[in-house]
């Protein structure tokens, strides 16, 4: 069975590329500097920014240019105009990914995938694509798994190898570590913060979206997006096992983009 944020959905067939750079995607009408916001406390389960900023970075040609902090947490990627940073979680969902990929290229939009170790292992070709063609690649444990409720349980080891293992396949595959971490349910704590860390990892949350796992109408997901980025820079979460994500994601680009004319952030620089 698959879950997805909440609730991951996606049969076991789903499983570290690294770039500094969250590889973004960034949508921007009018694109010439971005700015990113995080936060400093630790908070498990929240799904949007909140907190006073604790950095401002700027960059001509990425938003998170040289930008990967070990355990600072990102909420939002500020740009100068209304825009948005498009992940997508859960994947590689085979043919799935694979229309997303080809939507993707036609729109000329990056992206940053957050990949299940699992389904990673089961799609090896659709990892290197992805790397291939530009866009970013994080770490969204190889089960999907809550690594909060691994750490307390004292399941220590298990809640590391549920990023080392993904880390080593996206590495083995790509030739890239990741430094991008998000983290299932949202579910961080000091322990799993410190951990993450340890390894290098930004950990990287969300401030719209997160709703395709439920609501199937691109339309309208697409349309609640759009209406709560009052504010320029949205961080918006998407599932690449989500057929009508892949299917209708111009939806979304041209929403974003019916009144000026698109570009990209691209990624920049590697570990």
């Amino acid at each position: 069975r698959h879950f997805r944020d909440p609730g991951f959905q996606g049969s076991m067939k789903m499983g570290l590329a690294g770039r500094i750079g969250l590889g973004l995607a960034v949508i921007s009408m009018v694109l010439a500097l971005g700015s990113l916001s995080g936060t400093a406390g630790v908070q498990q389960g929240r799904k949007h920014r909140h907190g006073m900023p604790n950095k401002h970075h700027h960059a001509a040609a990425s938003a998170l240019n040289g930008y990967t902090e070990p355990g600072a947490l990102i909420w939002g990627c500020r740009t100068l105009t209304r825009g948005a940073v498009l992940t997508f979680d859960d994947g590689p969902a085979g043919n799935q990914t694979l229309e997303l990929l080809d939507n993707l290229n036609t729109l000329g939009v990056k992206a940053t995938f957050f990949v299940v170790g699992g389904n990673a292992a089961a799609y090896p070709d659709i990892v290197r694509r992805i790397a291939a063609e530009g866009h970013e690649i994080g770490v969204h444990t190889w089960h999907h798994a809550n690594m909060t409720q691994l750490q307390v349980s004292g399941l220590t080891d298990q809640m590391q190898r549920e990023v080392i293992d993904t880390e080593e396949l996206i590495y083995n595959l790509t030739g890239r570590r990741p430094v991008l971490f998000r983290p299932p349910y949202g579910a961080v704590n000091d322990g799993v913060r410190a951990f993450l860390a340890s390894r290098g990892y930004t950990i990287v949350f969300w401030s719209g979206g997160c709703i395709d796992w439920w609501l199937h109408n691109p339309q309208q997901e697409s349309q609640i997006i759009v209406n709560g980025m009052a504010d320029a820079g949205g961080l918006v979460c998407m599932h690449d096992s989500s057929p009508e994500t892949c299917r209708g994601i111009a939806t979304l680009v041209n929403m974003l983009t019916a009144t000026e004319p698109r570009q990209t952030m691209n990624p920049q620089g590697r570990r």
